[in-house]
């Protein structure tokens, strides 16, 4: 296209569509807008950490009473006397005054 051909097409327009909202129309939309997001914000924080106070409850307490917990029997060790006799005890011998000394040391 010409450039003629675009100054004709924007001289039959005019000024354009009629305008049907004005700057402090878009001001408060956006106002609203932001509250309720930043309410919907405070709203799921909320929900998400009342949830996780709840798992953690429900975690440490468990669902509900169980089974009582028993103590443990004791253990009692009997002490039975041992069948099997003491070793015996020996002392080394002493040699005799008449035997002869042997020699320990070697040449």
């Amino acid at each position: 296209m010409r450039d003629d051909d675009i100054r004709a097409l924007f001289r039959e327009v005019g000024d354009g569509p009629p305008v049907i909202f004005d700057a402090g129309d878009v001001i408060s939309r956006g106002s609203r807008i932001r509250a309720r997001r930043r309410a919907a914000a405070i709203v799921a924080s909320a929900v998400g950490s009342a949830a996780i106070v709840v798992g953690v409850v429900v975690a440490a307490y468990g669902t509900g009473p169980g089974e009582p917990v028993r103590p443990a029997d004791p253990v009692v060790r009997a002490v039975t006397p041992s069948t099997v006799p003491p070793p015996a005890v020996t002392h080394p011998t002493t040699p005799s005054p008449d035997a002869s000394p042997r020699a320990t040391t070697r040449p």
